[in-house]
This record gives C-alpha cells, structure tokens and sequence, in this order.
C-alpha cells in the first residue's frame, strides 16, 4: 500500500508540473499574439500618416502651381489709379479753405490772427500757415509734387471755386 501512496503522489506531481507548463505555454502565446497584434496595429497607424502626408503635399503642390502661374489678385493686387492732377488739386484747395475758414472765425472771435497752427488747435498733415503781419496771411498746401498757395488778400470763395463740388462728387444731385 505504500507504493500506491507514493504513486499517487508521483502522479499529482506530473499532474501539477503539467497544468503549470501547459499554463505557461498559454501565457507565452497570448504574450506572442499581443506583440504580433501591437506591430499590426503600428504598421496601420504608420500607413495612415503616410496617407495624410501624401495629400497634404499634393495640397500643398497645387497651392503653389496656382500661386506661381495664375497670381491670384488677393496675392498679388493691382495698383490702384493714380490720382488726377486735378482732383490732387482739388484736394488742397478744399484743405485750404477749411484751414483758413478757421483761421478766419479765430480772427472775428480773438481780433487778432492766430500766432501758429498749434492757436489754432488744428494740424493737417501738408498744410502750413504763416502770418505776414497783423491783416495778412499765407496757407500753403503741398502732396507729394503739387503745391498750392492761398494768400489772405485773395476772396477765399473765388480761390475755392468748383474744388468742393468736384471732390464731394455733386452730394446732392439727382442722376
């Protein structure tokens, strides 16, 4: 009876060393296929960069094909056309005249002319006032290469002329 006991035993053993190789075994698998399964899964994902990546040079390849052989005019705008003499001296006249204007209210209030531009509280960028003395005065205008001068002894309405109608573009007529 004894060496059933110790065959008993000896089988127990085998029939515990084998359940523990067996469940290594399915460990070393389900290891195996969970790296297979990350390498797939990262080939995939490599794919789909590559994918976008090729779209978006393709994109970008045909961006710049448009740009370089049809300039848009949002790139590459038109110039604008040049001003006319006579609405550049148009222009002057009418900042002329507002200047002066001021001047002259200043005048009926303060009963003198005013010493500078700055009496004035005023400033027009191109626009300059001298005082010649106590009645008198000049107001020069100047944009770019064109350069206006209005005297104070000269009628203000006859130095303006047309100027207002012709920059206002005739506000008020009817077509």
């Amino acid at each position: 009876m004894n060496k059933d006991v110790n065959n008993n035993r000896s089988g127990e053993r085998n029939d515990s060393e084998h359940a523990r190789i067996v469940a290594e075994v399915l460990e070393d698998q389900a290891r195996r296929r969970a790296v297979r399964d990350a390498a797939q899964v990262s080939r995939a994902e490599e794919s789909d960069k590559s994918f976008f990546v090729q779209v978006g040079l393709l994109v970008a390849g045909t961006f710049f094909f448009y740009l370089l052989f049809f300039s848009p005019a949002w790139i590459a705008p038109t110039a604008s056309d040049p001003v006319s003499a006579q609405a550049t001296e148009d222009g002057l006249r009418v900042a002329i005249y507002t200047t002066a204007s001021q001047i002259e209210e200043f005048r009926s209030q303060q009963g003198r002319l005013p010493r500078s531009m700055e009496e004035l509280s005023v400033s027009r960028a191109g626009v300059s006032y001298e005082r010649v003395d106590a009645e008198t005065y000049v107001v020069l205008a100047t944009t770019g290469e064109t350069t206006l001068q209005y005297v104070s002894t000269e009628p203000l309405d006859e130095f303006v002329g047309n100027a207002w109608r012709r920059v206002l573009g005739d506000v008020g007529s009817t077509s």
